[in-house]
């Protein structure tokens, strides 16, 4: 009997699956899912190319890496889903309804191919790089049904999904997945304050809280990366470097020691992220327990993948974040409630109001909303961007670190924090209060915020009283 992927679906899973159906049953045909990494994406859309068959239908599924389209295959033949695959240096299966395609590959054949009922793009925050709103158009305006797979539904310029999609479904948050054991527990640590130099000695930091876990460190570039295995092998630690133009033979050998216990730390440029499945790698129940950041990124997907890396759960695992770039402050909590949407402030933490207000660009005069981008995204009436700079860019030429501890905010001190603010808030009961309050936490509009405040307290009064 063919193996059913819906005897292995996660609850929220179906869900999304009967959400998007609904979707499509009501005329949407372009959807945007948001499923936090680690959620399960791929058995989601293999349970979707499932239902497709069973009806009749074709299915493209695009990646935009060729390691993705192995993974992907890899998966499929696991579930036992039939299936061809459209890339470089694979054979052409013609008439199976499910293809798995390289975005390059497809691209160069729009012409030869036939429109598929369905077509799922992976990883779809990529929708605006080169060649893959093309694909995308061809085959919409040709009358395929299209869905975006996401774990951070924003451009790579931090702008919103919605010129390619009219509706967005979210999967549980991450909180939610940690919570049901669907991913592991964390403790962060990161800089005491906000700063531009990589803070703390990362082999000591180590060893006193992170010793002996397998780690995975995301470097600036491979001369950086390199600099860093060497400190830990001179520590008597066992480490290697990983980029993308290591030769696969000596990549796998290396993920082999490294799944073996062999090596217990794998600097890397640019290899373990999105996609990227260790244990498919490696033939293993491996799982990495500590991730160190010793790049900055001002891409909330990147962080977010980053840290998504040490989070697959295993029995009695407490992952560990050494955040030592303090990429904390630019995106707040792994774990935040976030609000997902198909605007350009997708993605801002839920904040009770709290949200930073926006600031007027000294360019254009143009009002930016938080999360800040580094580029002034205003568009002017003839249809070109401000493009001013917001944040001033530091090219480091060399990697300097800062002495100094990474300190955690435990849950607790967090929660803490928050039953804080919240009495704060409510101590407040005037408009000159709150704004006093507000100027006090360094809001960049006080007034603004106090107001604001201010005036839903009136409605929920004004609704108080009408019940």
């Amino acid at each position: 009997m063919p193996f059913s992927v819906q005897s292995i679906l996660r609850d929220y899973q179906a869900r999304v699956a009967e959400d998007v159906s609904a979707h499509f049953k009501a005329g949407v045909t372009r959807v945007l899912v948001q499923m936090s990494t680690g959620a399960g994406k791929t058995v989601l859309a293999a349970y979707l190319m499932q239902r497709c068959i069973t009806a009749g239908r074709t299915v493209y599924f695009l990646c935009h890496r060729d390691e993705l389209v192995a993974g992907t295959s890899r998966t499929l033949l696991r579930y036992g889903i039939p299936h061809g695959v459209i890339a470089a240096g694979h054979a052409r299966v013609t008439n199976a309804a499910i293809q798995v395609c390289s975005i390059g590959t497809l691209k160069s054949l729009l012409g030869s191919v036939p429109v598929p009922w369905l077509v799922i793009v992976d990883e779809t925050h990529h929708s605006r790089a080169e060649g893959w709103e093309t694909v995308i158009d061809h085959f919409t305006t040709r009358g395929a049904r299209l869905v975006g797979l996401t774990a951070t539904p924003k451009r790579l310029d931090n702008r919103g999904l919605g010129a390619h999609f009219d509706a967005i479904v979210c999967g549980p948050t991450t909180r939610d997945l940690i919570d049901r054991g669907h991913l592991s527990r964390f403790r962060h640590f990161f800089p005491p304050e906000a700063g531009t130099e990589l803070v703390g000695d990362p082999v000591d930091h180590w060893r006193r809280l992170a010793a002996g876990l397998r780690t995975v460190v995301f470097a600036k570039n491979v001369a950086h990366s390199r600099w860093v295995v060497k400190q830990f092998c001179d520590a008597g630690i066992p480490a290697a470097h990983l980029d993308g133009g290591t030769p696969r033979g000596e990549r796998r050998e290396i993920i082999r020691r490294y799944a073996a216990g062999e090596l217990l730390v794998l600097s890397n440029v640019d290899l373990f992220g999105e996609g990227f499945d260790l244990a498919a790698v490696a033939q293993a129940d491996v799982t990495i327990d500590c991730v160190m950041m010793l790049r900055r990124t001002k891409s909330l997907s990147l962080y977010l993948q980053w840290a998504g890396r040490g989070l697959r759960p295993a029995p009695g695992k407490t992952a560990v974040i050494l955040d030592h770039a303090g990429n904390w402050y630019l995106h707040d909590d792994i774990d935040a409630d976030r609000d997902w949407t198909l605007g350009d402030d997708t993605g801002a933490v839920k904040r009770d109001g709290n949200v930073p207000a926006p600031f007027t660009c000294p360019q254009c005069f143009g009002q930016v909303r938080y999360p800040y981008p580094m580029f002034c995204p205003t568009v002017y009436p003839d249809g070109t961007k401000c493009g001013h700079q917001l944040r001033k860019q530091i090219e480091e030429r060399t990697i300097e670190f800062r002495e100094g501890e990474l300190r955690e905010m435990a849950e607790r001190e967090r929660e803490a924090e928050r039953w804080r603010r919240k009495s704060e808030d409510a101590e407040a009961q005037t408009l000159a209060e709150l704004t006093a309050l507000g100027r006090q936490r360094g809001y960049k509009d006080p007034h603004k915020w106090a107001f604001m405040k201010w005036s839903a307290r009136n409605r929920a009064r004004r609704r108080g009283a009408e019940l």
